[in-house]
This record gives structure tokens, sequence and C-alpha cells, in this order.
């Protein structure tokens, strides 16, 4: 097995696709699927599925990705690839004084330069899985081979809405009002565990509120008497279009109705391996329990 072999698989892992990996390597198509390939014969298993339109890693691909992401990056290192920066991640759908305590436990750990992002999970987690972040803070659980979870914070989800009149009350039946959800594109996992949660609780009239329809929610929930299921923290996107201090919280009455808020690293990456084990402890010491919002 070759550098180049690795190189190619993780270019084809990214991109899922045979000629758009060619062009980021600046190859043709053939060679690539030569190498793929070779590298096949050479593990003994296969690691993409393919259909017509794309490749998917199979469970023996997504076992070796984390380790080639991670000798490419030693490679490059003994080559006298300059020192990359501390690439971090935070989701803004977070409460914001995480992502502030992210950046000050990186300032206090890492004596270089820091690049920080804010994106949605969706985008953050793969960045993480090909070494392009080293970090990222995103709402758990996290179902990808390769990394490993801090919990650094725990709040409970809540059903909120505008005070409504005693008649109005009266006229709802149980489990009948409209509930919205943020867009499950955020982080899926988290998303449908929170539908999975509102049917388990009787609620089956669910609603995914669009992106393009974020700023009106707060006039929405005061017009249809809709209510909406989140926490009651102010410093999120949502505690800036909503007041939270007039919604009316109510329990779920689940059992299981708490959102956690994690540090997800590689479990490969060996350059910071300190530096993270760090800034993880900053943020959540080991043996105490996570902070509840």
């Amino acid at each position: 097995m070759e550098l180049s072999h690795l190189r190619v698989f993780v270019a084809v892992a990214r991109h899922s696709n045979i000629t758009r990996a060619a062009t980021s390597l600046h190859l043709t198509p053939s060679p690539v699927s030569r190498t793929i390939r070779e590298l096949e014969r050479e593990i003994g298993s296969r690691l993409f599925e393919r259909s017509y339109h794309s490749l998917e890693l199979t469970p023996a691909g997504d076992e070796l990705l984390p380790s080639a992401v991670e000798m490419l990056r030693i490679a490059g290192e003994i080559l006298g690839e300059p020192r990359p920066p501390l690439r971090l991640g935070a989701t803004p759908w977070a409460p914001s004084r995480f992502a502030k305590r992210l950046r000050a436990a990186a300032d206090e750990a890492w004596d270089g330069p820091i690049e920080f992002e804010e994106a949605m999970s969706s985008e953050l987690l793969p960045k993480l899985k090909f070494g392009e972040l080293d970090a990222v803070l995103v709402h758990l659980p996290v179902d990808m081979p390769g990394v490993e979870s801090r919990v650094v914070a725990e709040y409970h989800l809540e059903l909120a809405r505008f005070p409504r009149s005693a008649d109005a009350q009266e006229r709802e039946s149980p489990g009948s009002e409209t509930v919205l959800i943020l867009p499950i594109v955020l982080q899926r996992r988290t998303m449908e565990h929170t539908v999975t949660l509102l049917n388990d609780a009787g609620y089956t009239h669910v609603e995914e509120i669009a992106f393009s329809d974020l700023l009106t929610v707060g006039p929405r929930m005061r017009r249809t008497g809709a209510s909406l299921m989140t926490t009651r923290a102010t410093d999120t996107p949502i505690g800036a279009l909503v007041d939270m201090d007039e919604l009316e919280f109510r329990k779920l009455g689940s059992g299981d109705d708490s959102l956690q808020l994690g540090l997800v690293t590689r479990t490969t990456e060996a350059r910071i391996a300190p530096v993270l084990l760090q800034i993880a402890h900053m943020l959540a010491p080991a043996g105490s329990k996570p902070e509840v919002i």
C-alpha cells in the first residue's frame, strides 16, 4: 500500500464520485478507478458500494478512512509541510456562550494561529471526518466512525407557546396542537430524535420550519397558536427571534427529553491530541457532570 493509494481513497470518499475525485487530484477517472481496485484487492474487502450516481463507503471503508486521513497528515508532517493552524468549528444553534468558551479554551491551550468556523453540524462533521477541522462543538449523538465526544452541556426540550385564552385551551384536544421544530438538516440524528420524542408523547402534528420561515416563527406562533419545541436558553438564534419571557413552557411528559452538546474529535488525531484533551477538560472537566441549562 502506498500513500498514493490512500490519497486517492480519501478523495473518492470525500467526493463520493470517481470523476470529481479525479478532478480534485488532477487525474483522469481511469487511474483513480484502477487505484481503488488495487487497494480493495490489497485490503481484501470492498471499500465502496457502487451505484449509478455515487459511491458510498462500506463498513470496511468507514473503518479505513480515519487511519488514512491521519497517515496522510503524518506524511505531510514528515515532508516538512507547514504546521497548520488549530481548526475548530461550532454550531450556531447551540447557546452562544459555549462557542465563546471554546474560543477562550483554545486561546489558552494553543500557541499558534486558530481558525474558527460556525456552520450547521451537517457541514462541520464531514470536515472533521476528512481532517479539515480538528474539533467541533455540535449536538449529540454523532454517529460517525473514528470520532469520540465529550458532553459539555445538557438542556431539556420543552414545548413553548404564547399564552392562550381559557376558551382556546378548552377547545383543544390533547395532542392536537401543531408543534414546530427546527429544520431537520441542522443535524439529522438530533432532530429525528426530537420528532420521536413528540410522537411518543402523543403529538402527531409536527411541522418542520423551513429556513426561509425562521424569521417569522414568532408571528406564526402568535397567529396560529402553534407550539415550538425548544429550550429556555436565550442566547440562541431562536432566542433572538422570539422573546422567551413571553412564552409559556410545558414539559413533554417524556423521561428522555434532554439534548446534549458535546466536543467531538477524531480518535486517530495524534499531532494535537494533548491540546484537544486540554480544551475538552476546560470545557467539561473529566468526572464532572455536564452543565445543565
